[in-house]
């Protein structure tokens, strides 16, 4: 079995031995590889698949998607929206969601020479001046009246309808075209991985993990954020396993508070307890995945 993802498939924070990976393996008595790299989109997991599955293939491929990588699937150059540094630039989806199409962009500063472009503001203005995200965030942050025709420019971004959203408040309604973009990019990368696990005879699970914050609202019966693309999901013949479920048993046998409760298995990573509950959370789905049944369940 081979896993793809962010720091949450990486295990970031924990010993090589406290991943879900290695929890699941000593459970199952079969290997699984962990191909996480922090940080990264759900774009870019599937990207490093596409690279590894052709020089290193195997059966399983487990595409792990969290919280934050929807959004990182349409970040050009992630310090925009983060305002963390440093953020490189990264390779990206640009999508148009009522035309439901989308386009692989590429780095657009792929070299450490290129990256010194950055320093320059008339390229910076020039390139990052229409993209889609930069105008969302200019627009969230800048301390400027939110008009009509602010919001229409960061629709036509993301391949929106004027109109789309207009019962929400202006800066809702940008909000809500970013997230609504974002899902729809992960949308157009679950259906690249599909491909490519049927054309080259391949087994394909997609995870859905989360933050705590995500977690704590699923724990409250909050709306969630990603109902749209649950919505798609459930229209689909492919396998996923949304951690929320896991985390909902457990929290019903449980007589603490939803804070409370969260804190021993997040320390912004998962813990080892978070971790473990992953791996148990995902346990009989992957068995009821695999043929031949793992020794355990043979």
């Amino acid at each position: 079995i081979h896993t793809y993802g962010n720091s949450f498939t990486h295990c970031d924070q924990v010993s090589d031995n406290e991943t879900w990976h290695e929890y699941l393996a000593a459970h199952l008595q079969e290997p699984i590889r962990n191909f996480g790299v922090g940080g990264w989109s759900v774009y870019q997991a599937f990207s490093r698949m596409q690279v590894v599955e052709e020089k290193d293939p195997t059966e399983y491929l487990i595409l792990n998607a969290w919280s934050d990588d929807h959004y990182r699937n349409i970040d050009a150059w992630r310090s925009v929206r983060m305002g963390r540094v440093p953020r490189w630039t990264l390779p990206h989806l640009k999508v148009n969601v009522e035309a439901e199409t989308f386009e692989e962009m590429p780095n657009p500063c792929p070299t450490l020479e290129d990256h010194y472009r950055l320093c320059d503001p008339e390229w910076v203005k020039d390139r990052f001046t229409d993209d889609p995200t930069v105008r969302a965030y200019a627009a969230l942050r800048a301390d400027v009246e939110v008009s009509d025709a602010l919001v229409a420019w960061v629709a036509d971004g993301f391949g929106f309808s004027d109109d789309v959203f207009g019962d929400l408040e202006p800066l809702d309604r940008i909000r809500t075209m970013q997230r609504e973009a974002a899902l729809f990019a992960t949308r157009c990368v679950i259906e690249m991985a599909e491909q490519f696990a049927a054309s080259h005879g391949r087994k394909l699970m997609v995870l859905l993990s989360f933050g705590s914050s995500q977690i704590k609202e699923a724990l409250k019966g909050d709306t969630l954020f990603d109902q749209s693309l649950l919505d798609w999901l459930g229209q689909r013949d492919i396998r996923v396993t949304d951690l929320r479920d896991a985390f909902r048993q457990d929290f019903a046998r449980s007589s603490l508070n939803v804070d409370a409760y969260l804190e021993p298995f997040y320390n912004g990573h998962h813990t080892p307890r978070g971790n473990y509950l992953f791996a148990w959370g995902i346990k009989d789905a992957v068995v009821d995945w695999l043929d031949p049944k793992p020794i355990p369940y043979g």
